[in-house]
């Protein structure tokens, strides 16, 4: 199903509703990734589902917490305050250690927009998806867009190649069916 959705250099922002789906989604996409071997950056809250279920896949994590002045080393991870520019820095540092052909997954632009703003958060995403292409490293993140107007999740979806929809089929989650590609010149799967 999601077999070569993200390689390298390439990106993918996934819009999702509140219960779509996207944790399994996701989780499922992140095993494809690293069965075939690509090493997996997370950034994302401590607090989040997907930290929580993929933790143990990742080869570098990253918490973006609310406190703190500057990154700091946890027991198997890294903090970093909201801060635009110590979360890029963060990345950064994550894309060199990891290599070509790694993939960041940054879970969720949506908190991003909460904590530091809209402006913010799409100077950030587009300085990191712009080094993630230089780089060859896959980048997959993940925007709600019952949580976001819709001109700000438009906005982010004009910084990436592919922009996947999660659907309902039915009231039911079918991810087979219901991943689809959004917009005009877009890449489907």
């Amino acid at each position: 199903m999601t077999v070569g959705l993200i390689s390298r250099g390439d990106a993918a922002l996934l819009i999702y509703g509140e219960r779509d789906g996207a944790v399994d989604l996701v989780t499922s996409i992140v095993g494809e990734i690293v069965g075939r071997g690509a090493k997996l950056g997370l950034v994302s809250r401590r607090s989040s589902a997907l930290w929580e279920r993929l933790r143990d896949a990742a080869d570098a994590l990253v918490a973006i917490t609310v406190g703190g002045a500057r990154p700091t080393r946890e027991a198997g991870y890294e903090t970093v305050p909201a801060d635009p520019v110590l979360i890029a820095a963060k990345v950064s540092e994550v894309m060199s250690l990891l290599g070509p052909g790694a993939v960041i997954l940054m879970d969720d632009l949506t908190d991003l927009v909460l904590l530091v703003g809209f402006a913010e958060t799409y100077r950030l995403v587009r300085l990191i998806s712009s080094e993630a292409r230089e780089r060859s490293v896959g980048l997959l993140a993940m925007i709600n867009e019952g949580s976001n107007p819709k001109e700000y999740v438009a906005a982010m979806a004009s910084l990436f190649p592919r922009v996947l929809g999660l659907g309902r089929s039915g009231g039911e989650f079918s991810p087979e069916f219901n991943i689809k590609a959004i917009g005009g010149n877009r890449k489907t799967l």
